[in-house]
């Protein structure tokens, strides 16, 4: 994480964890804001690699909700 500071945006891609919305998860954080090394930025583009595990739908969307409207 140190070094993502070196590079410009554009010439960076990150695998985080978190896709199925966990509290305190890499992608709940940097979709509140709250993560201390990454913040996303309008251009910036969020793959989820899975499909929501049964049963945890509510917070899977909440966290696409959260991202949508992330500044």
């Amino acid at each position: 994480m140190d070094e993502i500071k070196n590079y410009p945006d554009n010439k960076l891609t990150l695998i985080v964890a978190g896709s199925q919305g966990q509290e305190n998860s890499a992608l709940t954080r940097i979709a509140n804001g709250e993560h201390r090394d990454v913040k996303l930025q309008d251009q910036d583009v969020v793959v989820f690699s899975s499909d929501p595990i049964p049963g945890n739908e509510t917070s899977v969307y909440e966290l696409v909700d959260t991202l949508a409207i992330a500044e």
